[in-house]
Order: C-alpha cells, then structure tokens, then sequence
C-alpha cells in the first residue's frame, strides 16, 4: 500500500459517527431477510416428513398407502424425485436470484428496490406452494416452478440485505450487524422446529370456528339487531363503552395539551412527549392484565385512578397557578393563565401523567375490546360498527 493510501485508509477507519442508532435499526430491520433463509430451510425439512404431506402429494397422487409407508429408498421413484427437487429447484432459485437478479435490479433501480422484489418474490411463491391442494402430479410441478420463485427471492435478499447494511454500516459497528444477518437465519431454523403446524392442528381450529357459529345461529338484521331485547342491551353497552371513553377527556389532553403546558409551564412540546410516552409504555402491562384481572377490575380500578389523576391535577392548578379574567358588562370574555409556579407546572404535569397512564391500561384498550368481543359471531359485524361510530 502506498504512504498516502495508508493515511487515507487511517483517517477512513478513525471517522467518529455521532449517532448510529438509525443505521443500527437499519440493519436490523434488513437482518430480518435471514428470517426468509432460515425458516424456509427448517420447515422444508420438517413438512416432507409430515403424514399430512404424504397423504397430499404421495398417496394422493399413488393413491397406496402401503407403497407411501415404507422407508425412503423403497417409496415410488416418481415422489422420491420430486423430494429432492422440492429442496433443489429452491436453490435454484436461490442461485438465480443471488447471481442475476439482483445485481441487475440494485444497479439499474437501487438497494431498497431490490429489498422490496426479494419480498415480493418470496410472498408470490410461498402463497402458490402452501395454497393448492395435492393429489395430482401438475400440482406437483406447479409447486416445483413456484419453489424457483420463492428461493429467487431468497437469493435475492441474501445479496441485498448485506450489501445494504454494509454500505450503511459505520465501521466500528459493521461485524456486530453484519452478525444480526446470520441470528436470524438460525433463529428462524430453530422458531420453525419449535412446533410444526400440521393439517390435523389447523382442521381441528376450523372445526372449532364452525361449531361456534353454528351453535350461535343464523346471521342477525341491523332490524333484529335493534329489536331483540338481548342484543339491544349489549348494543347499548358498547355504545356507552365508547361514549364514556370519550368522557374520560383523554382526547382534549392530547388535543390542547400543548397549549395548556406551554401556558402553565413553558413547555408545550416537552410536555406532550411525557404524555404520549407515559401513555405508549402503560399500554404495554395493560397487554398482559386482560386476561389476568378482568375487563371490569380494569375499567373499575382504571376509571378511579383516572379520577384521582384529574382531581389532583385540578387542584394543583386552582391553588398554585393565577388566572386573570376580562369582564365586559358582567360577562366574561377572557379567561388567561398569568403565572403558575413551577412547580405548580410540574405537578400538574405529573398527576396528568397518573391520568394517562390509567386510562391506557383501563378505558383506552378495553373498550374496544369489550365492546367487539360481547356479540356472537353471527352479529359481530353488524354491531361493532355501530359502536365504534358512537367514539
């Protein structure tokens, strides 16, 4: 290497990147590609041993049970082959993906559309694979065509998803997310393995589904929906559910919270961002609270803390701010906050903050919910419509 290549090729290494945690998230996201890899890879391996795979594209298509049962090398020569074309016409498409596509479509159109086309290709082939049924061998070689287009577009996101975090990648970075590429390829080998779905599982579900609606009757009106007693009164429940979470005052804390803290406060914007965050995080526990406390102890228990959160903010605001008020002939025609201590501004901040967080773990996830899961299935469409109109 000449002198001044080696200067340049130091002072490249030593650039200090002030924020790489959108880059990070970058390659994370693109990382997700060995998602494709690593599961197709693992559940191949898994369906060609499931009985419900035999019955569809051996006996199906033999149709004898006892030739479909014997060992490997004693199966029909004609499903034998179609076994390992299933997994070779894969890597052929890897290979054209990897090797053709991919370089042309990131050259002439840019990373992210080639990212974009592997996507597309995977979901055109994997939907083509999984939806025909078996029992016949053009099915057979319609699922061989569309295993050339799924791993196409594997092959085609195990170029793009390096090649584009590495080129985004600071480089005291780039090992540790060129890594996250190959995590989730074996992530996804281990995640298919850890319960392979088989027809049997997904039949029973089914049958489930349909037992339940067929134990619930016939499909309602709107007309039975608002005349029969029973469904009138869960329909006025939901609708109360949602006019009540309007109630709470939820939307005019976000709406002109803004403005009232950059009055009491100084700082409107700075105060939202507390809102909003207490708000998204205290979703999260109400996640895993549902089922394990009820929809009414939340509703009744949030409903209370939502109580104390606004009293307490009030109070603050009445004692520790002053408000000056213009009277013409013995109306008043304007009402504005001249001075709250800070303090005052803080704990209203504060106790605002209790509110949210009370109702995004009561009144703002469980009302939706309560209010769709109280009709039958035969109703459910009609009704929660009508009740979501009424937020």
């Amino acid at each position: 290497m000449e002198p001044e290549e080696k200067v340049h090729h130091h002072q490249h290494k030593n650039v200090q990147y002030t924020n790489s945690s959108f880059a990070v998230l970058l390659s994370a996201f693109c990382s997700l590609a060995g998602w494709f890899f690593g599961y197709d890879q693992g559940v191949t391996g898994g369906i060609v041993v499931m009985s419900s795979f035999k019955n569809e594209f051996c006996v199906g298509v033999y149709a004898n049970t006892t030739v479909c049962d014997l060992p490997v090398a004693a199966l029909p020569s004609d499903y034998r082959r179609f076994l390992v074309l299933f997994t070779f016409m894969y890597n052929v498409g890897c290979f054209i993906g990897a090797m053709f596509i991919s370089s042309f479509v990131a050259e002439k159109f840019g990373r992210r559309a080639i990212i974009f086309t592997s996507a597309v290709l995977f979901l055109i082939g994997t939907s083509i694979v999984i939806f025909p049924p078996g029992g016949s061998k053009k099915i057979m070689i319609l699922i061989l065509i569309e295993r050339i287009i799924e791993g196409t577009g594997v092959g085609c996101s195990s170029f793009s998803c390096p090649l584009y975090a590495s080129e985004i990648a600071p480089t005291n970075l780039r090992g540790m997310l060129f890594g996250f590429m190959q995590m989730t390829v074996v992530t996804g080998l281990f995640a298919v393995n850890v319960r392979i779905r088989q027809t049997d599982d997904v039949t029973a579900e089914l049958d489930a589904i349909a037992d339940a609606i067929q134990e619930e009757g016939d499909h309602f009106s709107i007309t039975e929906l608002c005349t029969t007693k029973k469904m009138l009164e869960r329909l006025g429940v939901g609708v109360a559910m949602h006019i009540l979470q309007q109630t709470t005052g939820i939307n005019p804390v976000f709406n002109f919270g803004g403005i009232i803290y950059q009055s009491v406060l100084g700082k409107g914007i700075i105060s939202l961002l507390i809102l909003s965050g207490a708000n998204m995080l205290s979703t999260i526990p109400a996640l895993f609270l549902f089922d394990r406390l009820g929809r009414r102890k939340l509703l009744i228990f949030g409903g209370l803390g939502m109580a104390v959160g606004h009293f307490l903010a009030a109070t603050v605001f009445a004692t520790g701010c002053d408000v000056i008020k213009t009277i013409i002939n013995g109306t008043i025609v304007n009402e504005e906050t001249v001075s709250c201590q800070t303090s005052s501004g803080i704990y209203m901040l504060f106790f605002t903050a209790i509110f949210v967080c009370f109702f995004a773990l009561s009144w703002g996830p469980v009302a939706w919910i309560y209010a769709a899961e109280i009709f039958p299935l035969n109703i459910r469409a009609r009704a929660v419509p009508i009740t979501t109109g009424s937020n």
